[in-house]
């Protein structure tokens, strides 16, 4: 079992920029890699996904996107929330990493608790967000389901699992 970081105090998070080197960040995948050194900010720019970066010791050791989402529930899904609506209003959690030598900390649920919390800020704020979503890859699927995520569906041929934790469980 990985020991938890003792350092959570000392985090700093700042909004992507292009002032922000990444050049040296590596969370061992390959496709998050390229994210976020080479597509991230183009997403921001574009309105589609907002990146947070984290920092440690001014070294950038992590990072989350997220946007806006809209979440379709098959019929056993609504049962669990009450309502009959087509779609409920969610965040996404579009990607998110940590650099390989901080995995393991327990930072990256300290992000979905982050996440979280926003997502409750912005009910009181006047915004309903009901859904954290996420698609998972098949790895990290066990880690969605400890921060309290569950399948939307069963898993189909895919990469990911597309998953949902509902604020107001």
């Amino acid at each position: 079992m990985a020991q938890a970081f003792p350092h959570f105090h000392k985090l700093q998070y700042a909004t992507l920029s292009k002032q922000i080197n990444l050049k040296d960040f590596d969370c061992g995948d390959s496709d998050l890699n390229d994210f976020i050194k080479n597509d991230a900010l183009g997403y921001q720019l574009k309105y589609l996904a907002n990146t947070t970066c984290i920092f440690f010791d001014n070294k950038p050791i992590g990072f989350y996107s997220l946007a806006a989402d809209a979440l379709n529930l098959e019929s056993s899904g609504k049962d669990s929330v009450g309502k009959n609506l087509r779609t409920y209003p969610a965040i996404k959690l579009a990607r998110m990493a940590l650099d390989k030598t901080h995995q393991g900390a327990g930072l990256g649920t300290l992000i979905t608790e982050i996440i979280k919390g926003f997502a409750v800020d912005l009910n009181q704020k006047g915004i309903a967000i009901r859904f954290i979503t996420v698609d998972a890859y098949l790895q990290k699927v066990g880690f969605y389901a400890k921060c309290g995520f569950i399948a939307n569906h069963a898993p189909k041929k895919s990469h990911t699992v597309s998953m949902r934790y509902d604020i107001f469980r």
